[in-house]
């Protein structure tokens, strides 16, 4: 993701995995679409279930949610999710292991702002997503096109000590919009997933290439 006013720290994404409650997996997943609403939840439910569990963790984590070089897979939200990281920092790859069964959940690109009231979150936000552009998501070589544009509400993270935002421990108002992503369970084997966005104004791309051996 991108935050709305840069220079600031860019948050551009090329992540995440999503849930879809009853589909089998196939040899490569399909893009849920929003009408089927995972688990019971809106595109726009999940683009917040990430971004919280994003804020909740420092970006020296690990298991952070955003990348800057790679090192992160992400982690399970239930025995059903896995959310993937998304790339603050170029173009990444990263090789992961994860369960068989598992729903992927992430953003492609987007951007969000933060700590401001929600008028000037929306605009800001309303006006850097117009930046965003050649955003692709694969599957093992498949294209499945740009994900889903997904606005989220403003909402409210409980962030730690030395979090991304560079702000203090606390309640963190947030909002985004993203073309994100919502993947049906792959199949037992090893599979590639690229998402990769352009952004314009100044001309940077991110993105994230999982190579995953699922188990």
């Amino acid at each position: 993701m991108k935050r709305s006013v840069l220079p600031k720290l860019v948050l551009a994404t090329a992540l995440a995995a999503a849930v879809v409650a009853v589909a089998a997996p196939g040899a490569s997943a399909r893009l849920v679409p929003p009408r089927d609403s995972p688990f019971g939840r809106t595109y726009a439910a999940w683009d917040v279930v990430w971004g919280t569990a994003q804020a909740r963790r420092v970006l020296a984590s690990r298991n952070s949610l955003l990348a800057l070089r790679g090192n992160r897979c992400g982690f399970a939200w239930s025995q059903r999710v896995w959310l993937l990281p998304a790339s603050i920092n170029g173009l990444i790859t990263v090789n992961c292991r994860i369960p068989a069964g598992m729903y992927l959940v992430f953003p492609i690109a987007g951007v969000v702002e933060w700590g401001k009231s929600p008028e000037k979150m929306r605009q800001s936000v309303r006006s850097a997503f117009r930046a965003i552009r050649d955003v692709r998501l694969t599957v093992d070589g498949r294209d499945l096109g740009r994900g889903y544009v997904t606005r989220t509400a403003v909402y409210v993270a409980e962030v730690p000590p030395n979090n991304v935002f560079g702000r203090p421990a606390g309640s963190l108002s947030l909002m985004s919009k993203d073309y994100f992503a919502v993947l049906s369970p792959l199949a037992k084997g090893r599979h590639t997933v690229s998402a990769v966005g352009t952004f314009a104004n100044p001309t940077t791309t991110l993105g994230m290439t999982y190579r995953l051996t699922v188990r």
